[in-house]
């Protein structure tokens, strides 16, 4: 990797962290255990709501600083880098707000870039289908972390919550393991009694651990908080 490609993450990871201090937070304080893990992520319209933002003073001139930088920086394959600025432009979003999904895309690409190296992740998207973007498990390694966080970038939100779908999918990957799953709203596909029976039968023959998170107020608390039990997991309310 060049110099210039490596500086321009760098900048971009500059504007994750900085953009992320004011918000409030989707991911912060969820513990990735293990080697292995699913990141399952909800991208249904409801996703594309407000989550509330305050800018300490002095911070939007660091912002500033970095957006400049990769502005400047003229990289061949940088996309991921375009993507981040989209997102950080105020025509997208009021100055002092973020989407739900925006927030969580960027934070999901920041816990991407921390993962130790041993680690074999995949992340898998969901609206009324479901993409995968590795069908198993793949290294944390450079090169697929970077292809992770373009996968995450080009998300947008669609029509329809497959929660049940997209729980196949993620955990016929792995018989141990944690998927982590972030989500605000209620499945279409399948009933929440379904989806929790669903859940019950493969953990009686995995150790896979489910962690939800459950993003505003009209998340199904209940079916979160029993994923996360019946897999010996953590619910987390945001």
């Amino acid at each position: 990797m060049s110099a210039q490609v490596k500086c321009i993450f760098g900048w971009v990871l500059v504007a994750l962290c900085v953009a992320m201090t004011g918000c409030q937070s989707v991911l912060k304080g969820v513990r990735i255990d293990g080697a292995e893990v699913v990141f399952l992520i909800d991208v249904s319209n409801s996703m594309s709501g407000m989550r509330e933002a305050v800018l300490p003073q002095g911070r939007s001139r660091v912002l500033d600083a970095a957006v400049r930088e990769v502005q400047r920086l003229e990289v061949r394959h940088a996309r991921l880098a375009s993507e981040v600025l989209a997102m950080l432009s105020p025509k997208k979003a009021p100055a002092r707000s973020r989407s739900k999904l925006d927030v969580a895309k960027l934070e999901l690409a920041q816990v991407i870039d921390n993962l130790p190296v041993n680690t074999r992740f995949s992340v898998v998207a969901f609206a009324e289908g479901v993409a995968a973007w590795q069908a198993t498990l793949v290294p944390a390694s450079l090169d697929n972390k970077q292809a992770a966080q373009r996968f995450i970038a080009e998300m947008t939100t669609q029509s329809g919550t497959s929660l049940g779908k997209a729980l196949d999918t993620a955990l016929a990957m792995m018989p141990t393991g944690q998927v982590v799953l972030i989500t605000d709203g209620s499945p279409t596909d399948r009933s929440p009694e379904q989806i929790l029976q669903q859940v019950r039968v493969h953990a009686r023959g995995h150790a896979t651990q489910v962690t939800t998170v459950g993003l505003g107020e009209d998340q199904n608390q209940a079916l979160l908080q029993g994923i996360a039990q019946l897999t010996a997991a953590r619910y987390y309310k945001r």
